[in-house]
């Protein structure tokens, strides 16, 4: 199995409620963060994001009827800036990063799965990208 297969089988199962395999992710503190992101904690989630998505930006809400979450590159960030506008373009396939990861996860009572399901998304088209690059992959990283 691909890493690309791995990511979309956990993402899948996520949004099905169930969180059966965290093969894809091989540190022990990812799996961890996964875990308990998947089982509501916030701040977990949010330590995934960070650990596997450094230097992008996320947006978080919820209402009555859903959770939402997007996450996209941060040109803006100091520390990342240079890194992250050779390797992401701000638009893929005519969509913006955060469009391609919006996610409206209902019903609503678990925001920290929502930004978890947009953290898998983006990981998915990172991967899906890199296959396309083949062996040229200096402009996309490698989360």
């Amino acid at each position: 199995m691909t890493r690309k297969d791995a990511l979309i089988a956990l993402r899948d199962n996520v949004q099905a409620g169930r969180m059966d395999d965290t093969s894809a992710f091989h540190d022990v503190s990812q799996q961890v963060w996964l875990h308990d992101a998947f089982h509501g904690y916030l701040d977990a989630a949010k330590q995934f994001h960070d650990a596997v998505l450094p230097g992008w930006w996320f947006q978080i809400g919820t209402c009555c009827v859903s959770d939402d979450a997007r996450v996209a590159p941060d040109y803006n960030d100091k520390t990342h800036r240079a890194r992250l506008i050779k390797q992401f373009p701000a638009i893929i396939d005519g969509e913006e990063w955060d469009s391609i990861t919006d996610i409206d996860q209902r019903p609503a009572g678990n925001l920290a799965r929502a930004l978890l399901l947009a953290d898998l998304t983006a990981l998915i088209w990172i991967e899906e990208v890199n296959a396309d690059l083949g062996s040229d992959r200096s402009q996309w990283m490698q989360p």
